[in-house]
């Protein structure tokens, strides 16, 4: 029943939006994909927000109901019946009458099943599609998608219903979706890094850490160097440098391509879209970099966890010298929870977490059963049982982290949202007042949860 009434508000809804997109004909930009929807997403809309009126997604509203809530401007009533009549009001006076509107809305594009990606692509009709990456397995809960062909299909499905004169965006490095060029004629702009053939890539990548002598003098507690990646886009003939403010790995980078060759084809040029890109953050949880107590660097990477996205923060922690930057001895902490959903491979490949933590880390601690694994793995790799904890909750973990820090430690804190690692992260954190900004799964349902 819940289900049956979820399709009707998403059918009915669709009609309006159908309406207002024909009604107002702004520019449609469309996002898809396994990994880095929501930082490509946000990248693209802080790059347009520099020449355009630019409507972005709230929160990860990637759903039929998400999609048109996103194109109304609007957050989700959840069960309030007063709030969706408010909606659908909405919905009907924007389809009928002239309001002001945006000129680009940039929407992110989710399935739960197949099928869903192609109605919410054939109700907005995008000029220009994204595709991100696919992840190396598809989540063991997601019953529709027995297999991982079966997921690359669906993302596929944006290429096919955008417009016949639009743009296909795709993530070169990834060559399962770079392989989606060949889905149809469609210009394609390719983005990466490793790839050579990529016609926008970036190049000279270098990680900078350098003192934050403002937050030094305001607050001599806190140690939050002033961290960013520089590199240079070539493309169209050109050459121009980057710097992203706070990012330390290569998918914010992949991210901020892929959202400057959509400013590109909307006519931006490239030192624009750098001006809007020196604004760009990333969202809360995605290797985020925080001030923790006692003079502690916080790596907060605590929205979810993969296979590759663990090792990928794994290198972060690896590369983050505090000692050859600032002088600052320091130690590498990982506090890694479960990575749920794996299916058959989920032992092998936690014990690859652990061989690689072992590499790297100073201390490292696990939270979760599954998370184990990665915890006898390292210390089969040889690192000493005493520099290696284990524990049932975040909760548990980020109490004794707390009494083990050290000045100069960097910690990395990752796992999948059923671990709720962001709670270590709240312990630990130097300014707990700022969680609602900071970290992810904040407010008064997260707390029930």
């Amino acid at each position: 029943m819940k289900r049956f009434l979820y399709l009707c508000v998403g059918s009915l809804l669709s009609v309006f939006v159908k309406a207002i997109l024909r009604k107002q004909d702004p520019k449609i930009v469309a996002v898809t994909g396994s990994v880095g929807k929501t930082s490509t997403t946000q990248a693209i809309v802080r790059v347009l927000s520099e020449s355009f009126r630019v409507r972005g997604p709230m929160k990860n509203y990637n759903t039929e109901l998400g999609v048109p809530l996103t194109i109304l401007g609007m957050e989700s009533p959840g069960k309030n019946v007063m709030g969706w009549m408010r909606v659908f009001a909405r919905a009907f006076r924007w389809s009928v009458t002239n309001v002001e509107s945006p000129e680009v809305i940039v929407l992110e594009l989710g399935a739960d099943r197949p099928g869903e990606i192609r109605r919410l692509a054939s109700m907005v009709r995008p000029h220009i599609g994204v595709v991100t990456a696919i992840g190396q397995y598809v989540p063991v809960h997601r019953e529709f998608f027995q297999n991982t062909d079966q997921l690359i299909s669906e993302k596929r499905e944006l290429v096919l219903q955008i417009r016949d004169e639009g743009l296909a965006v795709l993530n070169a490095d990834d060559e399962r979706v770079y392989a989606m060029r060949n889905s149809r004629r469609i210009r394609i702009v390719s983005c990466g890094i490793e790839n050579s053939e990529s016609q926008l890539r970036a190049m000279d990548l270098s990680m900078k850490i350098s003192p934050n002598t403002k937050d030094v003098q305001e607050h001599p507690e806190y140690l939050k160097p002033v961290v960013s990646m520089r590199f240079k886009i070539h493309g169209s003939g050109n050459v121009v440098p980057f710097e992203l403010p706070g990012a330390v790995s290569e998918t914010r980078v992949l991210a901020a391509l892929q959202a400057a060759a959509v400013g590109m084809e909307l006519g931006m040029n490239l030192v624009t879209v750098s001006k809007g890109l020196s604004k760009f953050y990333g969202p809360p949880g995605r290797l985020q970099i925080l001030s923790g107590i006692k003079r502690t660097v916080l790596i907060d990477d605590s929205y979810n966890a993969s296979p590759a996205s663990v090792h990928e923060a794994l290198e972060v922690l690896k590369n983050f010298d505090l000692k050859s930057s600032l002088g600052i001895p320091c130690r590498r902490i990982a506090c890694l929870g479960t990575m749920a959903e794996l299916g058959a491979p989920s032992r092998k490949e936690h014990r690859l977490v652990g061989e690689h933590a072992a590499q790297l880390c100073d201390v490292l601690m696990t939270v979760g059963d599954a998370a184990k694994a990665i915890a006898d793995s390292a210390v089969a790799t040889g690192m000493s049982r005493d520099r290696v904890f284990s524990f049932s909750t975040s909760e548990e973990c980020g109490l004794f982290l707390q009494e083990r820090m050290k000045p100069g430690d960097v910690i990395l804190v990752k796992g999948s949202q059923s671990t709720r690692m962001e709670r270590v992260v709240k312990e630990v954190m130097a300014e707990p007042e700022r969680a609602s900004d900071l970290l992810v799964r904040q407010g008064i349902f997260w707390e029930k949860h």
